[in-house]
């Protein structure tokens, strides 16, 4: 066994380093690949990089963001809240087991108001960004430094 995984283990080093990987590139039909570009004329040597996201501002990429993550919390903290119910019930009267339940559903309300804070944050930096974007800043300026 140790040959065999020995052998395999020589096949795919080799394979990777010693062969040599060969990339054929097509050229279209009416193109001849070594001719020289016509004198006179530089060849265009320019490229762009597009962008790979839907979203055009970070405005628009934070609100898909958090509209993902509330979509994934909301059931995640229902299933807390349910699991947090059962730890009450399972309980019985041992305070020790309450406080772990009491200290469960805080945590879970704070989670839930921090994901909430966030989108309200959130949105009203955004309503605040484009109330000023279209006026000048001369005024807020002026104000802080008078």
């Amino acid at each position: 066994m140790k040959v065999f995984i020995l052998f395999f283990i020589a096949m795919l080093v080799s394979s990777t380093f010693l062969l040599p990987v060969s990339v054929f590139a097509q050229a279209g039909d009416d193109e001849d690949i070594f001719a020289s570009p016509p004198a006179g004329n530089p060849p265009i040597v320019g490229f762009s990089i597009s962008n790979p996201l839907k979203f055009s501002t970070i405005d628009q990429l934070i609100t898909a963001i958090m509209g993902i993550v509330v979509q994934i919390m909301i059931p995640v903290i229902t299933v807390m809240i349910i699991y947090t119910g059962f730890l009450f019930v399972t309980a019985r009267g041992d305070v020790a087991k309450i406080t772990t339940a009491k200290q469960t559903f805080l945590y879970v309300i704070i989670g839930a108001a921090i994901m909430l804070g966030a989108f309200v944050i959130k949105t009203a930096i955004t309503g605040t960004v484009e109330e000023l974007k279209g006026q000048s800043l001369l005024p807020i300026i002026n104000y802080f430094y008078a």
